[in-house]
């Protein structure tokens, strides 16, 4: 993590996939989550959908559940996984039961029940749920159960890059940082002030 972020070292992503791949070979999930990452959008490594599958299927396994979301993006139907206990951190009571259902709804690759998946973690999220935030980024990102908004995306990204969870908001700011690259200038800075009327997270 710290030659993925630069902190300490140069800021190095091919060193930081090598150690990550060490680190999941021992069966450390969350690196197997961020290596998944990596090569969904060939960061740091070259772009490979298997690998990724492969990476967000370990991580799964080891309660990441927001690799649920990605395998479905990469047209994989993902296994029920036990949740992430440092994750669960994010998630309320309530919040925890409305994403669970929201995460079942994403595993049936119906359209209609994408879009009451996005429903139900607006509702988690608009709770100040900040692993749901996450997911219904990833929605409004890749266009999964409502329509494709990016600067909505780099809003609720930005939120769920609160998270005291390093997982959610590692892979919160990355996907800040990818929508960024991809907005105007005009575009970026409305998405930036619409983030900026949020209040506290809790």
């Amino acid at each position: 993590m710290l030659y993925d972020s630069g902190i300490g070292v140069a800021r190095d992503r091919a060193m930081a996939a090598e150690w990550y791949k060490k680190a999941a070979t021992l069966g450390m999930a969350r690196a197997a989550y961020a290596l998944g990452l990596m090569h969904e959008a060939g960061d740091g490594v070259s772009p490979d959908r298997d690998q990724a599958l492969r990476y967000f299927r370990q991580a799964l396994t080891g309660g990441i559940t927001a690799a649920r979301a990605h395998l479905a993006a990469l047209g994989e139907p993902a296994e029920s996984g036990r949740r992430d206990k440092a994750a669960a951190g994010d998630m309320g009571h309530d919040g925890g039961a409305t994403f669970d259902r929201a995460q079942e709804l994403l595993l049936r690759r119906t359209p209609e029940a994408a879009r009451e998946a996005a429903a139900l973690l607006r509702q988690a999220a608009d709770k100040g749920e900040l692993l749901a935030a996450y997911n219904l980024a990833y929605c409004y990102d890749k266009g999964i159960g409502l329509q494709a908004d990016r600067q909505q995306a780099y809003v609720w990204y930005g939120r769920a890059a609160t998270s005291p969870t390093m997982t959610v908001q590692r892979a919160a700011l990355a996907g800040m940082l990818a929508i960024a690259r991809k907005l105007d200038a005009a575009e970026l800075a409305a998405a930036k002030a619409a983030l900026a009327t949020f209040g506290p997270s809790r």
